[in-house]
């Protein structure tokens, strides 16, 4: 997404959450379809007015733009409150307004008590992982550029920025995907920010639920979680039993060890078959 059209929605929110104004709000949101239609046509006719006869071609191209690309926001969203009126409108890229408002912060509200107080935690990149492991992940991403077939077992994709929760055991994650949002790297794969929130209904099965584990991706297929509470990584074998088969650490102590590092053979049979080891091996990784 257009990073200047993310910084401008995101740190409105984060005032009006340091300010002890959002929370929660009923679902579904009492909205009005009238109020952003309205606001819509009133844009486009001030447009015409202003270029409708000395520039009408830029008219139009502006006109366009309101109609297609851009979207009526609710600057302070509806869902933490906001009112629903054309004072708390303005145009917005469309898919910035999708993505911050459907996929990043719906998800992790929705579970909570109406009426929660919120606060909003902006990820860009760069401030909470450890330096070492910022520098290897841009080796390995340089690396991975040289080898061919390295498509076939591994993928480290480009940073996304994100909004969290204010959770400090989930800040390490979230700074990850600032890095590669998602990752493949041989058996184990990291969900990226649109995949995390679709894949949460395995951890209700589990003991403590979506209140105390979030899926960050998956070993083998097998969920691959994130203590809440902790910020400790756990891997859930087949039959998701009440606690945690394999704890490893935090999440950057993870990273470090097991999907750029040595430790990575302890999670996969016969690991000297595998691709993404060996790759490991041939950059002094493993």
């Amino acid at each position: 997404m257009p990073k200047r059209e993310f910084e401008k929605k995101a740190n409105k929110l984060k005032e009006l959450g340091d300010q002890g104004l959002l929370y929660k709000a009923q679902n579904p949101v009492s909205r009005d379809p009238a109020v952003t239609r309205q606001y819509r046509q009133d844009m486009i006719k001030r447009i015409w007015n202003q270029y409708g006869q000395k520039n009408p071609e830029f008219g139009k191209k502006l006109i366009d733009r309101v109609t297609k690309r851009m979207q009526p926001d609710h600057v302070w969203e509806l869902q933490l409150g906001g009112p629903d009126n054309v004072k708390n409108l303005k145009f917005l890229d469309s898919y910035t307004n999708w993505h911050i408002g459907v996929k990043q912060i719906r998800p992790q509200i929705k579970d909570l008590p109406t009426g929660t107080k919120i606060k909003i935690n902006i990820q860009l990149g760069g401030k909470y992982m450890d330096e070492k492991l910022d520098d290897l992940i841009m080796r390995v991403k340089e690396k991975l550029k040289t080898e061919p077939d390295s498509i076939i077992y591994s993928e480290l994709c480009e940073g996304v920025t994100a909004t969290t929760m204010d959770n400090k055991v989930l800040k390490l994650y979230f700074e990850f995907l600032g890095k590669s949002d998602g990752a493949r790297c041989g058996a184990i794969d990291l969900w990226s920010i649109n995949e995390l929130y679709e894949h949460q209904y395995r951890v209700s099965d589990f003991l403590g639920g979506t209140e105390k584990w979030m899926e960050v991706g998956q070993v083998l297929y097998e969920p691959l979680v994130i203590d809440k509470h902790s910020g400790q990584v756990c891997f859930f074998k087949q039959g998701y039993s009440a606690s945690a088969e394999k704890t490893f650490g935090d999440f950057n102590y993870f990273l470090f060890n097991y999907v750029f590092g040595p430790k990575y053979e302890e999670l996969v049979p016969d690991v000297h078959l595998d691709n993404w080891y060996q790759f490991l091996k041939k950059i002094n990784l493993a």
